[in-house]
């Protein structure tokens, strides 16, 4: 049993891989008799059990159904390519840092403080209070992307630096896949990077939820990128097509996703159906009724959609593609039942169990 420091910007009821990897972890290190101090947003849902400091946050897009165009887009931009974040969330981690210090101040007995990151500047938040912390505690900062060689975002390069001293702070880095390592091996010694993946409790779905539907329905969950998960060649390709089909869209409230989603519900009407982002408990038995999920690639390869676990656990087949691998006979053979073209899962390595496991044995090694 240990007692634990754990900083983010997302917890349930947010529905995004960084809210999953927080709350999950929360959990599972309770369950194991732990003593958890979190530092978390105001409208976080935290269990009884934990010692919760809310942090303020600004106001977030919550609909995927209403296209908003904002005047600040052009200035926001500018803040981002030389702070390497939007405003909002580097107030969000200064927020984070004052409190957090002051906190230490009293309550400096922390075995383990971990980080987790998007967005980056929690984990920088965290690298400023190390001053303020035991020699003893163990400083993990959880990066679920890059932030210099993050493409979604043009960035200055000074925060190529920036970024190298602040993982330099902490005794680990941890990433969730493999493939990710290139992203910081210029910044740190190999050993100082752990790769821990996403964790999840599993579900266990009957296979007795699917039944063939009337028309090929096949469907995706999450967000798109414009610049490494753009989906817009896909929809292109929808349009051509001559049959029925049901497209099932659960999308996160995102501007870029909003905007293509009006687009092209707009041309293919009927076909295309979009639906706000759910829980995963609602989400995953939905999927299970699809004929097949769609899983859209990011083009760089050294980061994967966390939605694949989801997608695993429906138990229904999984396309995967982007732009440059898409091959429309495979498509059109999953669209006749023809699955040969899956992708399989091993879902064992993403058990919450596991990953709390790999996370332990980083709590006694410094």
């Amino acid at each position: 049993m240990g007692k634990i420091l754990i900083a983010s910007r997302w917890y349930k009821p947010e529905k995004n891989p960084r809210a999953f990897r927080t709350y999950e972890l929360v959990e599972e290190l309770l369950k194991r008799g732990n003593i958890i101090t979190t530092f978390l947003p105001e409208d976080a849902q935290v269990a009884s059990r934990v010692n919760n400091m809310t942090v303020p946050h600004g106001e977030m897009k919550k609909s995927v159904l209403r296209r908003k165009k904002s005047s600040f887009g052009g200035l926001r931009s500018a803040f981002v390519y030389f702070i390497g974040e939007g405003p909002t969330m580097v107030r969000y981690a200064f927020c984070l840092y004052k409190m957090i210090r002051k906190h230490l101040l009293v309550h400096n007995d922390y075995d383990v403080i971990i980080s987790i990151s998007y967005p980056f500047y929690v984990n920088v938040a965290l690298a400023f209070i190390k001053k303020f912390t035991s020699q003893s505690t163990v400083l993990i900062a959880d990066c679920g992307d890059p932030l210099y060689k993050n493409p979604n975002f043009k960035k200055a390069f000074y925060l190529k630096y920036f970024e190298k001293w602040v993982l330099n702070q902490f005794d680990y880095v941890t990433i969730p896949i493999e493939a990710a390592r290139n992203n910081y091996l210029e910044y740190l010694p190999p050993e100082k990077i752990k790769v821990i993946p996403q964790g999840f409790k599993l579900m266990d779905i009957p296979d007795s939820a699917y039944r063939k539907n009337a028309v090929p329905t096949f469907g995706y969950a999450g967000v798109f990128y414009e610049s490494i998960r753009n989906p817009r060649f896909f929809f292109e390709y929808l349009l051509t097509l001559k049959q029925d089909f049901c497209f099932v869209v659960y999308a996160i409230a995102d501007a870029f996703t909003a905007g293509l989603l009006a687009e092209y519900k707009e041309k293919l009407g009927d076909k295309l159906e979009i639906r706000e982002a759910v829980d995963r408990e609602v989400l995953i038995p939905e999927m299970a009724t699809w004929d097949f999920v769609i899983n859209f690639d990011n083009d760089n390869s050294n980061q994967r959609p966390s939605k694949l676990i989801d997608y695993a656990m429906s138990k229904r087949p999984i396309l995967s593609f982007n732009q440059a691998t898409f091959k429309s006979e495979v498509f059109a053979a999953f669209m006749q039942g023809d699955y040969n073209g899956q992708e399989h899962i091993d879902l064992s390595q993403y058990d919450i169990r596991t990953v709390v496991d790999k996370f332990e044995k980083l709590f006694y090694q410094k």
